[in-house]
């Protein structure tokens, strides 16, 4: 018998009973805000920007460390590539 491909009923149960937990910091009065949030995950996020997310059309969009790490995900599931760098 061949193993299957993705997760057991018990593991799908277990991963939608485990709720995801996220802190975010907000960003000061002044400071360059996540700008990636609404995009990757649904929701505004009102993170202090510590990255930059260059595109493959060369746009940059300030981003958290969690935005960008979750962008980065993305863009692998559907086979593209972007760059995240330090803020500027």
């Amino acid at each position: 018998m061949t193993n299957p491909i993705g997760l057991t009923r018990a593991e799908e149960e277990h991963e939608q009973q485990r709720p995801e937990v996220r802190v975010v910091v907000k960003a000061p009065p002044g400071a360059v805000v996540c700008r990636v949030g609404r995009a990757v995950t649904g929701i505004d996020c009102e993170a202090a920007a510590t990255r930059q997310i260059v595109w493959p059309d060369d746009d940059v969009t300030p981003a958290c460390d969690d935005c960008a790490q979750r962008a980065e995900l993305q863009a692998q599931s559907f086979h593209r590539t972007l760059r995240v760098e330090p803020l500027r």
